[in-house]
């Protein structure tokens, strides 16, 4: 569904990312793994179009989207829910979730996305009238999430869904992430809590200062001594 191909980036002279090479398989969960600074971030931001490679492609359903706008990477089914859950504070949860909506005319459309967001997430229906900026940290992400569901995503862009969470949240958090990619939704997920995300993926990558160290399924690398030494606390 996605390939990431010989990708390079920059944030004027840093050079954030060395030549990248990354699929995401149609119905997949995908985690990319690495500490502060590594490059996980920068990958995501290439693919929604936020920042623009120098070299490489990103190919997505067998076309090219290396210099495509947000706008039409939205519209061909690539959603972000962006790391730090950046809500709308001062709008209603309801009015942060129609907002996700903006690509989408159908107006039957938009009422099946939001009640099918408020399935996943019962709690954002009990507080649809509240402003987001009320919100706990844990209600807030998962309104992050919501909101990137109410565009139709075929490719949900995760980007530290856990940050910041109690141990609970998390939990329940992953547990949603393993729903809405049965129903068919391919996810790409960062996240620095390696245990939870290799416990919900099929398979990882491992990104260091911009380079791939390590990939393979995420099982493997769950037994594997140098990701459990490096990332996994053993």
């Amino acid at each position: 569904m996605l390939e990431i191909q010989g990708l390079h980036a920059y944030y004027g002279f840093v050079h954030a990312l060395k030549g990248l090479n990354i699929k995401v398989g149609k119905g997949q969960v995908v985690t990319l793994l690495g500490a502060n600074g590594a490059g996980k971030t920068s990958t995501l931001k290439c693919i929604s179009g936020v920042l623009r490679p120098s070299q490489g492609k990103i190919v997505y359903k067998d076309k090219d989207i290396t210099h495509e706008s947000i706008e039409n990477i939205v519209k061909a089914g690539i959603v972000q829910s962006p790391e730090g859950r950046q809500v709308f504070s001062t709008l209603s949860v309801k009015d942060n979730l129609m907002a996700g909506a903006f690509t989408i005319n159908d107006t039957k459309k938009v009422q099946e996305n939001l009640e099918l967001a408020y399935s996943y997430f019962p709690r954002l229906k009990e507080r649809e009238k509240q402003y987001a900026g009320t919100l706990s940290g844990g209600e807030q992400q998962m309104l992050a999430i919501a909101r990137a569901l109410m565009a139709s995503p075929e490719l949900l862009i995760l980007d530290e869904p856990s940050l910041g969470l109690a141990p609970l949240i998390v939990k329940d958090i992953f547990r949603i992430v393993k729903e809405i990619n049965k129903t068919g939704t391919t996810i790409l997920l960062v996240e620095q809590n390696a245990k939870q995300a290799l416990g919900v993926s099929d398979y990882a990558y491992v990104l260091e200062t911009g380079k791939i160290l390590f990939e393979g399924p995420a099982k493997q690398m769950e037994n594997d001594e140098n990701i459990k030494k490096a990332y996994l606390g053993a």
